[in-house]
């Protein structure tokens, strides 16, 4: 298992960044690789909410729900579904929110496992885990950006990743 883990600082309240995360069929407003998000469940959002993300690249798409949540503290998904994604086996993220002053701290963690043993631990180490990292620093990077402009995140959007920062996985 492969885990990514990034932090950043959002020049908002916790409220207003919960609002954004929690905001669950519309991810796409927050990062670029999803062209398209929407709600497959009649729940919009906590445990047992579940959407569809059609990705900007190789017509892929990801099916999410979440598994784990605590108000404006939490966020856990399994992504438990794709299509167009070979080699991955399973894949998940969590999302944690913390008030620092009056800005907010988002630290996502990505969860991923490779298919194929050695094949695909050999793919992770030589490309995945780097496209992976830059593509998490891109999404949590959009997140700061919409929360704090308001702008819906596209693949043109020119994002300020350097307030991103990546942690020693735990």
């Amino acid at each position: 298992m492969t885990s990514i883990r990034q932090q950043v600082t959002i020049n908002a309240t916790k409220a207003q960044v919960w609002a954004v995360l929690a905001d669950f069929g519309n991810v796409y407003k927050t990062n670029r690789a999803i062209g398209s998000s929407h709600l497959t469940s009649v729940q919009s959002s906590g445990v047992g909410a579940t959407r569809q993300c059609d990705m900007t690249m190789l017509n892929a798409k990801m099916f999410e729900r979440i598994v784990g949540w605590e108000e404006e503290k939490r966020l856990e998904i399994d992504i438990y579904d794709w299509r167009n994604m070979p080699g991955i086996k399973s894949m998940g993220a969590v999302f944690s929110v913390e008030e620092v002053g009056d800005k907010t701290q988002v630290t996502g963690t990505m969860n991923y496992e490779m298919k194929w043993g050695f094949v695909g631990k050999s793919m992770d180490t030589m490309m995945m885990k780097s496209q992976n990292s830059k593509g998490w620093e891109q999404f949590l990077a959009g997140i700061k950006h919409h929360v704090e402009t308001g702008q819906v995140v596209t693949k043109e959007t020119r994002l300020d990743t350097e307030p991103v920062t990546a942690l020693a996985a735990r």
